[in-house]
């Protein structure tokens, strides 16, 4: 056993995860962690699990630098499939607040006429509504 002393460069930098992707501002909040796990993480590994020669060429081209695509060369397949099912399994309560988001968007992009919206308050998916009750717990603080 050696008892050489390891350090790390200057430049090294560490950047946390959520859900194993890196974190950003818009996956702290609930109602946005939710909507891009649904509608870009999901996506993403779902393309990939079904296109994964389209994601490595992708990845190879420089026009398309930056676009939703994961590099690995179309070889970890399984593992993203894998990844996958662990991020609805350990999300579900996002992926459901979600779905209700989006159901709460149809029915005011349908029953939304520019008036008062009280009529409308009992037709908002529960996990809305419980969002809203935590959001207001906190504010109280």
């Amino acid at each position: 056993m050696t008892s050489d002393a390891l350090y790390l460069m200057p430049s090294a930098g560490v950047e946390p995860l959520f859900a194993n992707w890196y974190l950003w501002p818009h996956l702290i909040p609930p109602a946005t962690a939710a909507r891009n796990i649904t509608e870009r993480h999901l996506k993403i590994m779902d393309s990939y699990v079904s296109a994964p020669a389209v994601h490595a060429s992708a990845v190879r081209n420089p026009r398309m630098s930056g676009g939703p695509f994961i590099d690995y060369d179309g070889k970890r397949v399984d593992e993203i499939r894998a990844l996958r099912q662990q991020t609805v399994e350990r999300q579900r309560d996002l992926v459901e607040l979600s779905a209700a988001i989006a159901d709460l968007e149809e029915m005011l992009r349908t029953n939304a006429r520019g008036f008062s919206l009280d009529l409308l308050y009992a037709q908002v998916p529960g996990p809305c509504v419980l969002m809203g009750q935590e959001i207001l717990e906190h504010a109280k603080l």
